[in-house]
Order: structure tokens, then C-alpha cells, then sequence
């Protein structure tokens, strides 16, 4: 899981208590306070670090929750009425349930990793189905021009080099960046980013 740090710079550890809680919201894991890396990868203009995980749900579902150590903070996103989070500055116990009480949010991404090479389709099949999202709107780095769109079988992906978008064409992506738009809006410019080190692409649908 990538969990976004303010403030945080590359190659620094990051002291953070990691637990793990079921459907019910009673905590399944308690885990330790523990160092993680942080790495180049951003969420929301921050840079992340990266935690591993590998907990056994079961049949009950599974969510993750996170203190950071050095603010003695503690959230978790649960569901629950008006409140969507659980917040607290006292580290869980094992009898502690997990009620929503802050109506806030917090980023985060979960990723999959494999020590294999080859990653079988069977594989690819479960995570998608565990955890099924979109790539609309986010970017990767390419070493050569592929041109101005990329096809990779699965999504299409346009150079960010500034070109204008049709709505009709590309309707997720020109949702993203055209939020002030008006009826008569059609076309949006999507970001152009110049590079030394490579050439961007932005997933379009």
C-alpha cells in the first residue's frame, strides 16, 4: 500500500503503526511500530511510503488502518452514517471496534506486488476483482515518443503534451479536467509536461 506523507522526502523512514480490522470494524491485527521507506511514487502532491502487507482476511473482509508515530494520530476509513473515518491519538486494542466518529477522508493506493517475473492472468484476475479501479486520469513515463496516443490492449493512453480532448471521445478524462465547463464546452487541453528524462502519457479511457 502507498500512503501519502506531507512533507515527507524520498529515501527518509517514516515510523507508522499498521492494523487491520474486518467488516465488523473489530480490529483482526494489532500491528507494531515499524520504519517504512519513502518513494518516489505521489498521491495528492505528496510524496508515499510504502508499507507491505500480508494478512489472511478470511471470509470477513478486511480494511487497514495506520498511527503515525511522530504526530500520534491514528485514522481508518469506515462506513456509518454522516462520519465515514475513525480517529483517535490512543493506539487500538484488541477489543477495541473501530466506530466512525470524523467526517473526513485521506488517500491512499493499494498495489500489487509478485516475486515472480511473470505475473499469470489467473493473478491478474484476483486483484482486479479485489481491488477493480480506474487508471482514468493518471500518468506514467514512457523512455521513447510512442506518439500522440498509445494503445497497451487494455487502456488508452494519450501524450501529455497539451493536445485538446473531445468529450465525446474521451468522456471520464474530460470530466477530470474540464470542472468548470459549460454546456457548450466540448473540447478540454490536457496537461503538457516536458521532460528530460522521458515522455508522459495520461490514461484517456
Amino acid at each position: 500500500m502507498l500512503l501519502p506523507i506531507r512533507g515527507a522526502s524520498v529515501g527518509e523512514q517514516i515510523a507508522i503503526d499498521v492494523f487491520a480490522f474486518n467488516n465488523n470494524k473489530r480490529l483482526i491485527r494489532l500491528g507494531t511500530a515499524k520504519k517504512y521507506p519513502v518513494v518516489e511514487e505521489e498521491i495528492a502532491g505528496c510524496k508515499c511510503v510504502k508499507i507491505n502487507f500480508d494478512i489472511d482476511s478470511g471470509t470477513s473482509g478486511i480494511g487497514f488502518g495506520f498511527m503515525i508515530m511522530t504526530t500520534g494520530v491514528g485514522a481508518v476509513c469506515v462506513q456509518g452514517g454522516s462520519n465515514v473515518a475513525w480517529t483517535s491519538n490512543t493506539r487500538p486494542t484488541e477489543t477495541t471496534t473501530l466506530n466512525p466518529n470524523e467526517n473526513i477522508s485521506f488517500p491512499y493506493k493499494i498495489c500489487y506486488e509478485t516475486t515472480s517475473e511473470l505475473v499469470t492472468r489467473f493473478e491478474l484476475e484476483n486483484v482486479t476483482q479485489m481491488y477493480p479501479r480506474t487508471l482514468i486520469g493518471e500518468m506514467k513515463q514512457l523512455s521513447y515518443d510512442a506518439g500522440n496516443s498509445l494503445e497497451d490492449g487494455t487502456n488508452t493512453w494519450l501524450r501529455a503534451n497539451g493536445q485538446a480532448i473531445n468529450s465525446n471521445d474521451y468522456p471520464a478524462l474530460y470530466e477530470k479536467f474540464n470542472t468548470s465547463r459549460t454546456d457548450s464546452d466540448i473540447e478540454v487541453a490536457i496537461p503538457s509536461i516536458d521532460s528530460q528524462a522521458g515522455y508522459y502519457y495520461i490514461c484517456a479511457k
